[in-house]
């Protein structure tokens, strides 16, 4: 556990904290001279291994090596993980982690890819936000994302790279949230009940079911004044699947994927009956829906005709009664 030293310019650790039969966990700094105030410290990420730390705060990024490897419980594990001691005013440095500087200049959040932990975004608030792929390298490159809204960019509080490809990227900004789908070329609003509304934090659960979690891949947003949003495929798409029941009996497969003009989506029914397939810009706004009546029980295949659509990528709801299943496809 990591905390933000509120006397300023420091992270603190534990790994004690969770402990419940530990009456006295033990604290230590495990990075310093990141800001002059707390109100310099801004986010932090962790890799999935946390290995890596990435901190934002004091007009840089900072990264914390080594962290994961000594976790554990060696009796030198204040020596190894954080500075050392009360005494000297905390003056020696930690001998199992290092510091790297990432990046330098006006930070307001990060996003670090889940699937890897090279693949950093740092969001400025006011100007165009930026993306390393080498971000765990000694010396890390940068190159610029493309504008939000063009000139009239708002202002960027947060983001997320999607667990599941990295070229979506979804930004918590003064004007609502803010959806790409190839890499940080191009952006769209989120059709969503928040439009237009301040969104200062965006996380996705990225854990998979094997590891415990629930909801794999859901988003939550939260706004100043209308609550925290929830989306287990991506903002402004309606969840109806409340029930293990509810979903079909076996997954549903969309091919070919990516595709330039049609695709077939194939699934299971447990009964027979009408189904309807929607279709759902990244952004959440419906762009096609075809139903389909008197389906068979068991397997059954629909042709999806796409030619229309622009280039992207796309999510594909399909609902038979009280069954449903979400997909996604790339329109090349």
């Amino acid at each position: 556990m990591v905390y933000v030293n509120q006397n300023g310019g420091e992270i603190w650790g534990t790994r004690d904290a969770l402990r419940l039969a530990k009456a006295n966990p033990v604290w230590l700094p495990i990075i310093k001279s990141m800001g002059s105030t707390s109100q310099d410290l801004i986010e932090m990420e962790f890799s999935k291994d946390l290995n890596k730390l990435y901190v934002a705060g004091g007009s840089k990024v900072s990264r914390v090596d080594g962290l994961g490897s000594v976790y554990t419980s060696d009796p030198n594990f204040a020596e190894k993980a954080g500075y050392c001691c009360l005494a000297t005013s905390y003056s020696t440095p930690p001998t199992a982690t290092t510091v790297t500087t990432v990046s330098t200049g006006t930070v307001n959040g990060i996003a670090l890819n889940p699937a890897n932990s090279n693949d950093l975004i740092v969001f400025p608030g006011s100007g165009v936000a930026k993306r390393s792929l080498n971000a765990g390298s000694a010396s890390p490159t940068f190159t610029n994302l493309s504008s939000i809204s063009g000139a009239s960019s708002p202002f960027t509080y947060d983001g997320i790279i999607d667990r599941d490809d990295s070229d979506i990227i979804i930004v918590a900004t003064s004007h609502g949230v803010f959806v790409s789908d190839n890499g940080g070329t191009s952006w769209s609003e989120s059709v969503s009940g928040f439009s237009g509304t301040p969104v200062y934090e965006i996380r996705q659960s990225t854990r998979t079911y094997q590891e415990g979690n629930n909801v794999p891949g859901a988003i939550y947003v939260a706004t100043f004044g209308r609550g925290i949003w929830k989306s287990s495929s991506l903002l402004g798409l309606k969840e109806d699947n409340n029930s293990k029941e509810s979903t079909f009996k076996s997954k549903m497969k969309v091919y070919p994927n990516p595709t330039a003009s049609s695709t077939s989506v194939v699934f299971d029914l447990l009964n027979a009956g009408n189904v309807t397939v929607d279709v759902y810009a990244i952004t959440g706004m419906k762009v096609k829906s075809i139903t389909e009546k008197n389906m068979s029980k068991g397997s059954n295949t629909l042709d999806l005709n796409v030619d229309s659509l622009p280039k992207g990528t796309y999510i594909l709801k399909l609902q038979a009664g009280s069954q449903n299943q979400t997909s996604k496809f790339i329109k090349l």
